[in-house]
């Protein structure tokens, strides 16, 4: 919706890097929560289709934080929006 807000933010601890993607938006029901980062799964069929989602994105996403020895993890309430949590090792000081 026009006026919603994404705020992105980053943490850095001595052996991990978070990267927090935080939205304003519809939300996500706790039923949907668990099937979100399954290939080609999308919350609302015609929305979705309409605006041209594969259902990938989030597929892709959780993928390349795995080969990076990392994890991406949400939590969302209906209503209230999303927030993703993106965590990757922290590299070694050079």
């Amino acid at each position: 919706d026009s006026g919603g807000k994404i705020r992105v933010s980053l943490e850095e601890g001595e052996k991990w890097i978070w990267v927090k993607i935080k939205d304003t938006g519809i939300g996500i029901s706790s039923e949907q929560l668990p099937l979100i980062f399954d290939r080609l799964w999308r919350a609302d069929q015609a929305r979705t289709r309409r605006e041209g989602g594969s259902g990938l994105g989030l597929a892709i996403a959780k993928t390349l934080a795995q080969h990076h020895q990392g994890e991406i993890t949400v939590t969302s309430e209906l209503g209230q929006g999303s927030c993703f949590v993106v965590r990757f090792p922290s590299l070694p000081n050079v």
